[in-house]
């Protein structure tokens, strides 16, 4: 049991990548009309969101042959100078707000052409073929490629090979403070020279905007928090900017087994958690793939006085923890449980 507490959370499977509301998020609008082409084809998209989801009921209308269809938009990110739409059925539609915070132009993943519109939603921008990319496509970005991945304090270094002349490349990441590797793929979905977009296998989508000088890649990702850069010479030679400070009381407490056997030489099955109780919401400290596999469903939610939470994965099953908060909230004396399992859960405020 011991061995299962402390393995749990490599245990949780994927999640589909949602889109997570920020601080910095702008906000969905009710209605919106896109104009999509690809070559002499043209096509009207007419959107309406479903209440205060981010999911959009599309009718399409063939310009030409004035058909039309129905389909269904999710909205995954609208954050700063991107936008990004995921239409099930087809692929991803990834556009740039142009300068004057009025219009969108973009591309898809599925097929040639391009899409635009405009932001006050009173129909979509003159369309224009956009700038076409560089010949090669994923080429340009080089066979080699380093990313530097950050959330919070936690950072990870990718390198990228490609396979080939294709758009995939095999990945390696190392976790800075631990050295832990791990191995995933990565493929190039979109490049225009504005915009570049990775989609990781085991994760979501990277998305990404070069900068003005067009010699660095920053963005962000659509499974976690954080967020990623990338010299597009491919050193990687990218600072990040500064982590947004984490909001809360992060706590640490320790997983107690009566009479465990001390067969790896005393573990510490140790659980850090960022606490805001103001929002009542609980955050694993946990690398940002993991921490796209779980949820978290806070039950009880007094400061400095009871903490009731259920960490959710589907491969090893839910867990509980129960605490209470003594010395104004700084120390933890609890429990928690994982099917048959259970015992004490004690720590606190980590300094």
């Amino acid at each position: 049991m011991l061995t299962q507490c402390l393995t749990f959370l490599a245990l949780i499977p994927l999640s589909a990548p949602a889109f997570r509301a920020t601080a910095q998020s702008r906000p969905a609008p009710p209605s919106m009309t896109i104009k999509q082409w690809a070559g002499s084809d043209s096509w009207t998209w007419s959107l309406t969101r479903r209440g205060n989801t981010n999911t959009y009921d599309a009718v399409a209308r063939h310009e030409a042959s004035g058909r039309q269809s129905n389909h269904i938009f999710v909205l995954r990110t609208f954050e700063g100078s991107t936008i990004i739409f995921d239409r099930p059925d087809a692929g991803i539609y990834t556009g740039t707000v142009a300068a004057d915070g009025k219009t969108v132009t973009g591309t898809v993943n599925f097929a040639g052409g391009g899409w635009s519109m405009t932001l006050d939603g009173s129909g979509p921008a003159v369309a224009a073929a956009p700038a076409a990319p560089a010949a090669g496509g994923p080429a340009r970005l080089g066979a080699r490629l380093t990313i530097l991945q950050w959330i919070g304090n936690d950072r990870w270094t990718w390198t990228l090979t490609r396979r080939g002349d294709s758009n995939v490349y095999d990945a390696v990441a190392r976790h800075e403070a631990s050295g832990g590797l791990s191995n995933d793929t990565f493929t190039l979905r979109s490049y225009d020279g504005r915009t570049v977009i990775f989609e990781r296998r085991d994760a979501g989508v990277y998305t990404g905007t070069v900068a003005p000088g067009g010699k660095t890649v920053n963005g962000t990702v659509n499974f976690a928090g954080g967020g990623w850069s990338m010299a597009l010479d491919g050193s990687g030679q990218v600072d990040p900017p500064p982590p947004p400070p984490l909001v809360g009381i992060r706590y640490r407490v320790e997983n107690l087994i009566f009479k465990a056997p001390d067969i790896y030489q005393n573990p510490r099955n140790l659980h850090d958690f960022m606490v805001d109780f103001k929002t009542c919401t609980v955050r694993p400290m946990i690398p940002p793939e993991d921490l796209a596999r779980v949820t978290v469903q806070v039950h009880v939610c007094r400061e400095g006085s009871r903490l009731t939470f259920t960490l959710d994965s589907k491969a090893s099953g839910p867990v509980d923890w129960d605490w209470a908060l003594l010395n104004g909230g700084r120390t933890v004396a609890g429990a928690w449980r994982q099917g048959m399992g259970f015992g004490p859960s004690v720590g606190g405020v980590l300094q």
